[in-house]
């Protein structure tokens, strides 16, 4: 099973497994676009990382932020947990767009698609699932 990276709660840095072995469906620990995601998250505290739904989610305090998956042929594309106050704001914006889960719109959640997401995008990315999350209660 990976290891990746884990800052908990009380800023201790140590190494955690990802939950569900190293393969989730097309998506392993090791993608590029996981490690893009997880180096963008820059150390916060609180960060967990569980493999689910073909892919690999990130959470804050066990809340979700987002993940990575690859589909339609390997392509790669981001979820961001936006908030459903910011996701008509967060769908107008390049290459973002609405995400769907058997059959079902989740509200507040937008896919971007990799070739959509240069660094600074993705930081704009992360900040504004952070703003949302954050505000959050910390699950237990």
């Amino acid at each position: 099973m990976p290891r990746v990276p884990h800052i908990d709660r009380d800023g201790d840095e140590h190494e955690r497994k990802v939950i569900g072995g190293k393969s989730a469906g097309k998506v392993t620990a090791d993608d590029p676009l996981v490690i893009r995601y997880r180096e963008s998250l820059g150390g916060r505290p609180g960060i967990s990382e569980k493999a689910m739904m073909g892919g690999i989610c990130f959470f804050h305090d066990g809340n979700m932020i987002g993940g990575v998956d690859r589909w339609d042929g390997g392509r790669g594309r981001y979820m961001f947990r936006v908030g459903k106050d910011n996701e008509a704001a967060a769908l107008s914006r390049d290459g973002a767009s609405a995400v769907m889960m058997g059959g079902r719109r989740m509200g507040g959640m937008v896919f971007v698609e990799d070739g959509a997401c240069d660094d600074d995008a993705l930081g704009g990315w992360i900040a504004l699932a952070m703003g949302f999350v954050a505000a959050l209660p910390p699950k237990t």
